[in-house]
């Protein structure tokens, strides 16, 4: 059997178990710097699910979601059970959600101690009264030692991800980073969540003194974060949240942020949230007096912070808002042809989260224009259903909340070769700031001819050029047409693989964008 089993260990015994077992050193300060990761990204964790009758017709089967018979789950989980004899284990009981209509009861089994702690960051504890009645509905085991052979099953690769929904078990192996234990959890909850009405949803959260919530959509390195912290509002949620029908809940009680090449001036909140004790800080350099270098230890990674939600000043820990007022996307816009900053319709903006659309340009091509991809919802965790399962909820909430909904583009507006420019974050903050502070009717709004809806030409004394793309490509008015007409064309193509399965209200503004 398992050789020793330590049981809700709190913070500092955590952290003394981390330094023990060397899996990391503490930096100055007291923040633990992890050393025994491979520093895997969210692609290189495949995610699995058994093929079992309970739940086999209710799933959207994709390259995302992949099936494991129960002979072969069986084959799996019997030979991880023999993997772990002799070995110790941490468990840590927790919930992921606030609110008890949506809450999941958790059991988390490690085979180390920092993705205990990881977990003890990252979801809500049980309380001493709540213990007595605890009984986990899900249990999720970590064990990244192990790896799974071609003998077990040929089709599996070695970082993974493998949910039994009848089990109501989750099992990570391989995967050793803390983002494959807050991806299985969110990837679980995108399928049990919409059977009661809800939607989980991947965005930041901030609150303010009235008690409206804003909401931040968009893809990692989206300044989703850099917007959130860098506000008088108080911190609400960091990324995984559930949408009900009577409230917005937090599903999570911490933070995990990229802190690539992090900066005290421009980031002071999440600065301050690496240099507390316990924070956990993935792939970055430490110097000979352990004190943290915000610089990749392995360049093809992120450098990671996660840390409690007390960590951070003003933050919400009350977990449950009333629905969002501002609902805010951010998009990474390479061509250069949208608006640095407009308002959407509810219909818009869903079929705009629909298409999770991005441009980057490719340094290792000279073409004309930049590669454009898709993430639908900004995330590749709400895959159970089909997309616009998700985008008809969504908007169903958009509408019931009457949510006012804004985008903004995280890169410069106008021509380029290359994604060397940088956006300049002030502006953006200000625009949130007015937006918050019901200012923004006392700026000069135009409907965009190209796209069609309201965007900003004149805000708070930055030049046109800043902000209206036409005037911004002015003198190369040919290859700005030609760079809108060819976003537009992949915005149809994307959308008519949906069309027969979108709702009457999205279907009908599919291509408000046409000419």
């Amino acid at each position: 059997g398992i050789k020793q089993v330590s049981h809700n260990l709190a913070t500092p015994q955590l952290v003394e178990e981390i330094i023990r077992r060397r899996e990391g050193v503490m930096a100055h300060l007291g923040p633990i710097v992890i050393n025994k990761v491979e520093f895997e990204s969210a692609a290189d964790i495949g995610v699995y699910l058994v093929r079992e009758p309970s739940s086999e017709n209710d799933i959207h089967w994709s390259d995302v979601v992949s099936p494991v018979e129960i002979e072969g789950y069986h084959r799996i989980f019997d030979s991880l059970k023999d993997f772990l004899k002799d070995q110790s284990v941490y468990i840590q009981d927790c919930y992921a959600g606030s609110e008890a209509s949506c809450r999941i009861p958790l059991r988390i089994i490690t085979q180390d101690a920092w993705p205990n702690l990881f977990a003890r960051h990252m979801f809500r504890h049980v309380s001493s009264e709540e213990m007595e009645s605890f009984f986990p509905e899900y249990t999720l085991i970590h064990v990244p030692e192990f790896k799974v052979s071609a003998e077990l099953d040929e089709n599996i690769s070695e970082n993974m991800i493998l949910i039994n929904l009848l089990k109501k078990l989750i099992l990570i192996v391989g995967a050793n980073s803390s983002n494959a234990i807050r991806k299985a959890v969110f990837f679980t909850l995108s399928f049990i969540l919409p059977k009661n009405d809800m939607i989980p949803v991947r965005c930041s959260a901030i609150k303010g003194d009235d008690g409206s919530l804003s909401v931040f959509f968009g893809r990692d390195q989206a300044l989703k974060n850099s917007l959130c912290l860098n506000t008088n509002y108080a911190f609400f949620g960091d990324d995984c949240h559930g949408w009900t029908q009577n409230d917005f809940s937090n599903m999570e009680w911490g933070c995990r942020t990229l802190v690539d090449g992090l900066d005290e001036i421009m980031d002071p909140k999440i600065y301050s949230a690496t240099r507390k004790f316990a924070t956990i800080l993935e792939n970055v350099g430490i110097d000979e007096k352990r004190h943290i270098i915000f610089e990749r230890k392995n360049p093809k990674y992120h450098s990671v912070a996660s840390f409690p939600i007390a960590h951070l000043q003003h933050a919400d820990r009350s977990g449950v808002s009333a629905f969002p007022k501002h609902v805010f996307i951010i998009v990474k816009d390479s061509m250069g042809v949208l608006p640095a900053m407009g308002k959407l319709t509810r219909e818009q903006a869903a079929i705009f989260l629909l298409l999770g659309y991005e441009s980057r340009w490719n340094p290792s091509q000279q073409e004309e224009f930049p590669d454009i991809s898709y993430l639908p919802f900004y995330t590749s965790d709400l895959a159970f259903y089909r997309e616009p399962f998700y985008a008809g909820l969504l908007y169903e909430k958009l509408e019931r909340a009457q949510s006012q909904c804004w985008i903004l583009n995280a890169i410069p507006i106008g021509p380029r070769k290359n994604d060397s420019a940088v956006v300049n974050i002030t502006l953006l903050r200000r625009f949130v700031s007015a937006i918050q502070s019901d200012k923004v009717h006392q700026f000069k709004w135009h409907m965009d001819s190209h796209w069609k809806y309201q965007s900003l030409r004149d805000f708070s004394g930055y030049p046109e050029a800043m902000l209206n793309p036409e005037m911004a490509w002015e003198g190369d008015n040919d290859r700005f047409v030609a760079a809108n007409k060819m976003l537009k064309n992949s915005f149809s193509n994307r959308l008519s693989s949906y069309e027969s399965d979108l709702s009457p209200a999205i279907k009908s503004a599919m291509n408000w964008f046409e000419d």
